[in-house]
C-alpha cells in the first residue's frame, strides 16, 4: 500500500513537471525582431531645429519613441533632446525639415578624449 502511494505521488509529480515544461502557447515571431549593429538605435523623433554651420549640418531632435537598440548603444530617454550630425551624403537638404516627425536610424560615435555624438544613418519613414 505504501509503495502504491509513492508511485501515485511520483506520477502526479512527473505530470506536473511535464505540464510546466510544455509551451504556454505564446510564440515569438523572430522575423519581426530587429537586429541592429553595435552603437545603432532606431528612433521616432520630432525635429526641433536644423543648423548649417561651416558646411556641417546638425539637427536637434526630441526623442518620441525608441524602437530598437544594437549592442553597446547608449540609452535614449523618451522626451529628451539630442543633437544629431547629418552627413551631406545621407539625406538631401529638402528631406528633413523643422517640425517633421521621422522614423530613423542613428549611430553613436565616440572618439578618444571627446564626448560621443549621434550621426544620422538613414531615414526609415515619416
Amino acid at each position: 500500500m505504501k509503495k502504491q502511494k509513492y508511485f501515485v505521488l511520483g506520477i502526479i509529480f512527473i505530470s506536473g513537471l511535464l505540464a510546466g515544461c510544455c509551451s504556454s502557447g505564446k510564440t515569438t515571431d523572430f522575423k519581426n525582431t530587429i537586429s541592429l549593429p553595435p552603437g545603432n538605435a532606431e528612433v521616432k523623433v520630432l525635429i526641433m531645429e536644423i543648423s548649417a554651420n561651416t558646411g556641417e549640418r546638425n539637427f536637434k531632435a526630441k526623442i518620441e519613441e525608441v524602437t530598437g537598440y544594437g549592442p553597446a548603444t547608449p540609452m535614449l530617454a523618451v522626451g529628451s533632446e539630442v543633437e544629431i550630425y547629418l552627413p551631406e551624403t545621407s539625406a538631401k537638404n529638402d528631406e528633413i525639415k523643422k517640425d517633421d516627425r521621422l522614423y530613423m536610424r542613428a549611430y553613436y560615435q565616440t572618439a578618444p578624449e571627446e564626448n560621443g555624438y549621434w550621426t544620422f544613418i538613414k531615414l526609415i519613414g515619416k
